[in-house]
């Protein structure tokens, strides 16, 4: 089935819709899996997102990066030989001036 997001056709199975945010630790460990898809001939659309748009600009204290969805994600990193540091908290960030520079809305 065809889907239009933001005026992109997905009709072409060979055509993949990567959504990202920059602080995400999920979407970054993601990067790697991005490369694999575009070294197997896939077209692979970048399209950044803010899933936060609510916080302000000065940032909102993270809470606590453990649990099992933590150490999955640690696992998965490690496979992918992507440093990760979920200890640091990403307090006083927001990723609005990346979107920002990156043309998307935010």
């Amino acid at each position: 089935m065809s889907k239009n997001v933001e005026g992109i056709s997905t009709a072409d199975p060979g055509t993949v819709l990567h959504w990202y945010d920059f602080l995400c630790p999920f979407c970054y460990v993601g990067q790697h899996r991005t490369g694999i898809l575009v070294r197997h001939g896939l077209d692979v659309i970048e399209l950044p997102f803010q899933p936060h748009p609510e916080i302000p600009a000065g940032g909102a204290t993270a809470g606590p990066r453990a649990g099992p969805m933590y150490e999955m994600l640690e696992r998965a990193a490690a496979r992918s030989c992507v440093a990760l540091a979920l200890a640091c908290a990403f307090a006083g960030h927001t990723t609005r001036l990346g979107h920002r520079r990156m043309g998307s809305a935010a």
